[in-house]
């Protein structure tokens, strides 16, 4: 069995193209479990009265029409009325919501299209993910279709012009020249060697900082504080500066104190960002805690918080934690998914008060450091 940098697998393919049996043969490939989230079985959920699968109209649901091909050749065309393009936007918040929770995804999907596999990207450009096309010749395709009997004429046909239209993707399989086993392992095999084209293109150090950088790090407070205005400035204290300038705390301290430690983050020798420290724990085992972590908005979502992140992790051995103010969901979000990566799920999870600066209710997450192992 094969291990997986990657995190999630999006299988994009026509109907009838073999998705759903590879999503199975990956899932007896790989050592870790891959949970197998498909589109059907979100529309499997859907009350059959709103879907007409059989030709007929349903104009809340999913339905087909009748059409042509560019050759004349008949084909059905999808059409997706209100609740089913709700439907659809349930299904990535769903994947989201796993995916956050630190499972592994295998997505049997049928987007059409650029466009569409564009949204998908946008939503799990914070993931390990690899886009997999899988095809198989259209004459292949309408035989399968008429095999299964399940599937209306002609829509296999009005799909395989559209699904990978301008899409691109890291691996494609057919499904007719090799068997599943063998696509199985051709996409187990690049799995295990993957890597995420931003970590190709990028130089992420973390460099030790002095007091010398007190100012840039003051300076970039401000901007850290804007940052979380947008998940806090409705709570008392966090109103917008009468003058428009936001105010950080003194964050000289890290430099200043033997139990803090300060980080600037650069990317390619551009700064990005900064890591702080200290032994402020909620009880006293702790040893370390995340005290302040920003990365500038041009660098999120790239990678480069979770890899500034293991890098303290591992640095520092001991009993860590981080804390996160309730209504920033977005650190909450973030937190999770490193953490979860970096300890396999063992970590605990508590909200607390916390009392420094002042006493306030926190959400903590509390592991060890792999360097300590």
């Amino acid at each position: 069995m094969t291990h997986a940098p990657v995190q999630i697998i999006y299988l994009n393919g026509s109907s009838s193209s073999g998705k759903t049996t590879l999503a199975k043969a990956l899932q007896h490939a790989f050592e870790k479990p891959f949970l197998h989230v498909g589109i059907d079985k979100i529309i499997g959920w859907m009350p059959e009265k709103v879907n007409d699968w059989t030709g007929g109209e349903a104009p809340l649901g999913f339905s087909w029409k009748k059409s042509q091909d560019e050759s004349g050749n008949p084909i059905q065309e999808l059409q997706q009325g209100p609740y089913a393009q709700k439907i659809g936007e349930t299904f990535r918040e769903v994947v989201l919501a796993l995916a956050r929770m630190g499972h592994y995804l295998i997505i049997d999907d049928v987007s059409f299209g650029k466009s569409q596999v564009d949204i998908w990207k946008a939503a799990l450009k914070d993931f390990r993910v690899l886009w997999v096309s899988v095809n198989a010749p259209l004459s292949v395709l309408e035989e399968r279709e008429k095999q299964r009997g399940n599937r209306i004429l002609g829509s296999a046909r009005g799909q395989f012009h559209k699904v990978h239209t301008d899409v691109t993707y890291d691996l494609e399989i057919d499904t007719h020249q090799s068997s599943q086993e063998e696509n199985a392992e051709k996409i187990t095999t690049f799995a295990s060697k993957y890597q995420a084209p931003s970590s190709k293109k990028m130089k992420i150090t973390l460099c030790k900082a002095t007091e010398e950088d007190k100012s840039t790090i003051q300076n970039l407070g401000r901007f850290y504080v804007y940052e979380m205005s947008r998940y806090c400035g409705f709570l008392p204290t966090w109103e917008t500066p009468s003058n428009g300038l936001f105010e950080c705390i003194d964050l000289s301290s890290y430099t200043e104190k033997p139990d803090r430690h300060a980080f600037l983050i650069k990317v390619d020798g551009e700064l990005a960002g900064f890591v702080l420290i200290n032994k402020v724990g909620s009880s006293p085992d702790v040893d370390w805690n995340i005290g302040e972590f920003f990365v500038i908005s041009k660098f999120q979502g790239k990678g480069v918080g979770h890899h500034v992140a293991e890098q303290i992790f591992n640095q520092f051995p001991g009993i860590w934690e981080t804390t996160q103010i309730p209504e920033n969901k977005a650190a909450i979000d973030f937190w999770e998914k490193v953490v979860t990566h970096y300890t396999n799920g063992k970590f605990e999870k508590s909200c607390k008060t916390i009392a420094e600066p002042k006493p306030h209710p926190m959400i903590v997450l509390k592991f060890t450091s792999r360097a300590q192992t």
